[in-house]
């Protein structure tokens, strides 16, 4: 499963990124950009080369598997369907990332719709969160083969082919810090900010309630997708 550099867009974290322009931008926002740890290492790695994740339906029209689940999704309202739907879209093309995350965005969605406190409950909302977290550790795992070892480069949300990844490297994330494992959620995130500086997704917003230990439940959390 190679990966293949856009050679015409290199990541230059001078060029665009959070060294805004206090002119411009919120005072407080100017501040924190400068104190952003994950910012600095970014600044200093310099230019980087930009990749593109590979097109599990190459050749295919636009009309994907996964995009007709989710209109299914919204004309019923149906969540086994949707359920369905998503399994046999993972067992027909592993792939296909974004299956994978959004799987796990299902599983997660269940864990919340658990309510209570009882063993039984505790056990229901557990074990969906467990669910979750298999789905985008797969997704992950499948987008990171696709990679060079010791990969250093980009991988910039503007480039549509890198969402997928990106979506199941913030649902892993959450589903990390959802069990309470702070250290490994905290990893994940890093590693997201790391690979798309520009943080589409408000993973920075994440990170330091994350490094603070701040229980998942205490925040109100989107997927920013």
């Amino acid at each position: 499963m190679p990966a293949w550099r856009n050679t015409g867009s290199d990541y230059d974290p001078h060029a665009h990124g959070w060294d805004l322009d206090p002119d411009e931008y919120d005072a407080e926002l100017v501040r924190e950009a400068q104190q952003w740890t994950w910012w600095k290492r970014v600044k200093a790695a310099g230019i980087r080369q930009s990749w593109l994740m590979p097109d599990p339906y190459v050749g295919a029209s636009s009309d994907v598997p996964l995009d007709r689940a989710l209109d299914n999704r919204e004309r019923s309202s149906d969540r086994n369907t949707y359920r369905k739907a998503l399994k046999e879209i993972r067992d027909a093309n592993y792939r296909d990332i974004d299956a994978w995350a959004h799987s796990g965005h299902e599983a997660l969605a269940r864990a919340d719709a658990v309510t209570g406190s009882s063993p039984t409950a505790r056990r229901r909302r557990s074990a969906a969160i467990m669910e979750a977290l298999g789905f985008y550790q797969t997704g992950v795992a499948v987008g990171e083969l696709s990679l060079p070892s010791r990969f250093t480069g980009a991988l910039l949300w503007s480039s549509t082919e890198n969402r997928p990844f990106h979506r199941a490297r913030h649902g892993l994330a959450l589903a990390w810090w959802r069990l309470g494992d702070f250290d490994k959620a905290a990893t994940a995130l890093k590693t997201s900010l790391w690979i798309n500086p520009d943080d589409n997704q408000g993973l920075r917003e994440h990170l330091p309630l994350v490094e603070a230990r701040i229980p998942y439940e205490k925040v109100v959390v989107d997927f920013g997708d």
